[in-house]
């Protein structure tokens, strides 16, 4: 806003614009949450899945080892 008041900048919303970005703030608040959760959910897979693979990993290379300890 100026000095006197009056809006600088006034962008241009189009429909879908609108549609798309509610403008109410338990909506927003609601839309950005989800988000966040979404987002933490992703990254606990992702944790999970790594972690699962170095397990795997982990135990490929005992089985490794043990099958060279009962070969000789």
């Amino acid at each position: 806003m100026g000095s006197r008041g009056e809006r600088l900048f006034s962008p241009q919303i189009n429909e879908k614009s609108r549609l798309m970005s509610p403008r109410d703030k338990d909506a927003t608040f609601n839309m950005l949450h989800q988000q966040a959760i979404y987002q933490q959910r992703k990254q606990q897979l992702k944790s999970y899945e790594a972690e699962k693979n170095a397990v795997r990993d982990a135990n490929k290379n005992v089985s490794v080892n043990v099958n060279k300890e009962s070969d000789t």
